[in-house]
């Protein structure tokens, strides 16, 4: 009996010191990784970022730095005020400007209905005319001066998340580069940098000036009572469609590609070393356990790098996506309450307008996403 005794407390005694030893070990483990991450932060530098994001966002006082401490942390409370706020602020002066806008499209319209309904009891068809196309001319500068307002804004917001990109990736593949390897950071590097020239070339040198002759064409062929240059206009909307898709495919599809095998090498060679450092008698776990420890400190950096990123360029966008779609809904709206009252060459020209708004905003919104999907597949390679 005393044996017996003898023995459970023998036994607790040892369970008690294994529970303490896994305590320390996990309170070292938990330090080596704050401190591993501690050094991994000094070889990031978000000066530039920081900079770079006061120039693009004057208005917003947040900074890369704070942005990324609350993305590593988990405190998402702050950034969702912040999008609250930005859209609330957007969403009531569009209100208010396009609302001054739209009164005035819809009081030209009107007087131009009265004048040709009136001018049509008369057998002088040329008042009727005459005062059509002085009251179209109106309405003509009213319709450009609002479009041309929101292609400024888009134009100017793609130059600045261009901007922010080439500030973006230095900082952020340096990440991948220590995360996952040199092959798969310099892969996504090419990557981004011909997603850039992309945008540059195609986007804002071709499809852009595209969409002002769409609209063009479209003012020019409601002028008449013929529509003549129907057919042109639906060409030119096929051509800047199928652009935007050719490269949504093209990229992602680079991307996909280049993530199945520029990460498989990197975890090819990393292996390989870690397996050899392994072998080392006496230091072998202790490098293996450091290299775990770092690598998984490197995948929450760079993953924290790459959500700021991804979350900085919506903020971007967020303000012209708003315009757009604003000046979208207005024009739809304005040619649904002329069209019952008012000359179908007016009603015509409102809803061109609203088509060319359409496709800046579908082109905004693929730009958008061809930025956010490649730094998701980046921010991905972690797991190969």
């Amino acid at each position: 009996m005393i044996l017996k005794k003898s023995a459970i407390t023998v036994t607790l005694i040892l369970l008690l010191c294994c529970m303490v030893s896994g305590t320390v070990c996990a309170s070292d483990t938990l330090a080596d990784s704050a401190d591993a991450e501690s050094s991994l932060l000094d070889e990031f530098d978000f000066k530039d970022l920081n900079q770079g994001l006061k120039k693009l966002l004057p208005e917003n006082k947040l900074t890369f730095q704070n942005l990324f401490d609350m993305v590593k942390s988990g405190d998402f409370e702050q950034i969702r005020q912040t999008f609250l706020q930005t859209i609330s602020d957007q969403f009531f002066y569009e209100l208010r400007y396009h609302k001054r806008t739209f009164v005035q499209i819809i009081f030209t319209a009107v007087i131009a209905a009265i004048f040709t309904n009136f001018s049509n009891a008369f057998r002088n068809r040329q008042i009727s005319e005459i005062s059509f196309y002085v009251l179209y001319l109106l309405l003509l500068s009213l319709c450009l001066n609002s479009f041309q307002l929101a292609v400024d804004v888009a134009e100017a917001e793609l130059e600045h998340i261009l901007t922010f990109m080439q500030i973006l990736c230095p900082t952020y593949l340096l990440a991948v580069a220590i995360a996952v390897g040199s092959s798969t950071s310099i892969v996504f590097y090419q990557i981004v940098l011909f997603l850039i020239y992309l945008v540059e070339l195609v986007v804002i040198s071709i499809l852009i000036p595209s969409v002002h002759i769409y609209i063009m064409v479209q003012l020019m062929n409601y002028m008449t009572e013929e529509e003549t240059f129907t057919q042109l206009a639906e060409l030119i909307e096929k051509l800047i469609v199928w652009t935007l898709k050719a490269m949504t495919a093209l990229v992602i599809g680079i991307n996909l590609i280049q993530r199945l095998l520029a990460p498989a090498l990197d975890h090819l060679k990393r292996s390989a070393l870690t397996r050899s450092a392994e072998a080392i008698p006496a230091i072998g776990d202790a490098m293996s356990g450091t290299t775990e420890v770092l690598l998984g400190s490197a995948v929450v950096i760079k993953n924290s790098i790459g959500i700021s990123g991804a979350l900085i360029c919506v903020m971007l966008l967020m303000v012209p996506l708003l315009k757009l779609g604003f000046m979208v809904i207005m024009f739809k709206l304005a040619s649904a309450v002329t069209q019952p009252i008012s000359d179908k060459r007016i009603t015509g020209c409102l809803t061109g307008i609203s088509k060319g708004g359409e496709l800046l905003l579908r082109i905004l919104y693929t730009v958008t996403v061809l930025f956010l999907v490649t730094i998701a597949i980046i921010a991905s390679t972690t797991h190969v």
